[in-house]
């Protein structure tokens, strides 16, 4: 039986970390499983949904690849060293969300951040971070 909350993960594209009663281990096996089903999704794990500076994690998975993103409550960043020269295709709640250039990492690293964002709720150290837009400010 799922929670609610792994239900409006895979129904609406995300949840909040804390309203999960799955294990991490049941979480990527959940995701995994969806994006054989709809290649392309992206979910978005949220520390504090009611609270837009919480930190927010945001995986894809096509093949063997997995999209991240993560946001600090003020800056984005994805992957220092992504596989994807081009945005590449995505879906997220049932609207169209390109992946940003570089974005793409093995999808076992994509899945090691979600454990640890699951864990931790905080910025996963499993993946070396920049800056998504240069234009933010610190």
């Amino acid at each position: 039986m799922t929670s609610s909350a792994m239900e409006e993960l895979l129904e609406d594209g995300g949840t909040q970390v804390s309203d999960l009663e799955e294990t991490p281990d049941e979480v990527i096996a959940a995701l995994q499983r969806a994006a054989v089903e709809q290649p392309r999704q992206l979910w978005r794990f949220y520390a504090d949904i009611s609270d837009r500076s919480a930190p927010t994690l945001t995986i894809g998975l096509r093949d063997d690849r997995g999209a991240l993103s993560f946001y600090d409550g003020r800056i984005s960043y994805r992957p220092a060293v992504g596989l994807n020269a081009e945005p590449e295709d995505y879906w997220w709640a049932g609207h169209y969300s390109p992946a940003a250039e570089y974005s793409e990492i093995p999808v076992d690293d994509a899945l090691l951040a979600v454990r640890e964002f699951l864990n931790r709720c905080i910025q996963p150290t499993s993946v070396d971070w920049v800056r998504r837009y240069p234009y933010d400010h610190a």
